[in-house]
């Protein structure tokens, strides 16, 4: 129970992670540019979904994988539910706290989320895109604790 509660935290993250680096696009990348650092980020960003999924998970059969995934991305989820109502339903987003720390979750790995989803014309599916690699590297980063002659 405790392991579930510390990877919901960790799930929790990305809304730090967001306003930091929407404090710094204000301040000092605004004066540096390049979408490179923005692709870095992202990158980071995943690779710490994954340290976090493999070190923090529990370890042992799909069933104890698919719980690390489902407790480290179930914020990802409901702020994707949210962001899919702003966008999608009401084709606005809401002006209080809630419409704004939505749009921050997904804001270190959007760059990564538009490349892949980009395409569509609509920031939901870059949004839905950044979700999917969340809960990608999450998996691999299950995968990649277990013993090599450990069955899943």
């Amino acid at each position: 129970m405790r392991r579930a509660a510390l990877l919901f935290l960790v799930g929790l993250s990305p809304f730090l992670l967001g306003w930091l680096l929407s404090r710094a696009m204000m301040t000092i990348f605004a004066e540096m540019g390049g979408a490179w650092l923005y692709l870095v980020l992202g990158l980071a960003m995943l690779m710490l979904w994954a340290v976090a999924a493999g070190m923090l998970g529990f370890k042992g059969s799909k069933g104890r994988m698919a719980l690390t995934v489902l407790c480290l991305n179930l914020p990802a989820a409901a702020v994707l539910v949210l962001l899919g109502v702003q966008e999608l339903a009401l084709h606005a987003y809401w002006t209080n706290a809630a419409g704004l720390w939505t749009q921050m979750f997904y804001l270190p790995v959007l760059r990564l989320g538009a490349i892949l989803g980009g395409w569509t014309g609509q920031l939901f599916w870059a949004y839905f895109a950044a979700f999917l690699l969340l809960v990608l590297v999450s998996w691999m980063g299950c995968r990649a604790r277990q013993e090599p002659g450990e069955k899943t």
